[in-house]
């Protein structure tokens, strides 16, 4: 072979493995920025999903002040007692509607489990709302609340079990 051919030859062979090279640092380049899009995502996800998550368990919190003023619950403060039990109607309808709001920023974060969780919370809350509503007018306890308000708690505690093992999954 002569000198022009191996020279041809060995400055092709370099320039293939320069443009391979080349290609290769450019794949695993962009894979590692794509990871760290995608890793960088799920951090944001996750933070928005522990606050909404927060939001919705904190606003179901507000069920407890509405059974303390109706005597149902713990003791009853002098501005609790103060308020009928109209009012405290009217609280858990204010509260329906936050949480269902709060319901509706679950489902937007996900995943489908901590919706459905969420959704039976709300609903629990809605029941109760309507069970004191049918009897608004006696002073006495509605029957069906007991049974609310133990699949409530139920629901609440469902939907804090959902919750954490969502935000306990990782990357």
């Amino acid at each position: 072979m002569d000198q022009g051919v191996a020279a041809v030859l060995g400055a092709s062979v370099g320039v293939v493995g320069t443009l391979g090279a080349a290609a290769l640092t450019y794949i695993a380049t962009r894979k590692q920025v794509v990871d760290q899009g995608l890793v960088d995502f799920k951090k944001s996800l996750r933070s928005e999903r522990r606050e909404v998550y927060l939001a919705f368990m904190q606003a179901t919190e507000g069920i407890h002040p509405v059974l303390v003023a109706l005597g149902w619950h713990g003791h009853i403060t002098t501005a609790e007692s103060a308020l009928s039990r109209g009012e405290q109607i009217s609280n858990l309808r204010s509260l329906v509607r936050d949480l269902y709001a709060l319901q509706a920023q679950v489902e937007l974060v996900g995943p489908p489990e901590a919706e459905r969780a969420a959704i039976k919370v709300w609903g629990y809350v809605a029941d109760l709302r309507s069970a004191l509503e049918r009897e608004q007018m006696s002073d006495s306890r509605p029957a069906a609340v007991d049974s609310i308000l133990d699949s409530l708690e139920d629901a609440r505690s469902a939907f804090s079990e959902t919750a954490r093992r969502v935000l306990e999954k990782p990357f």
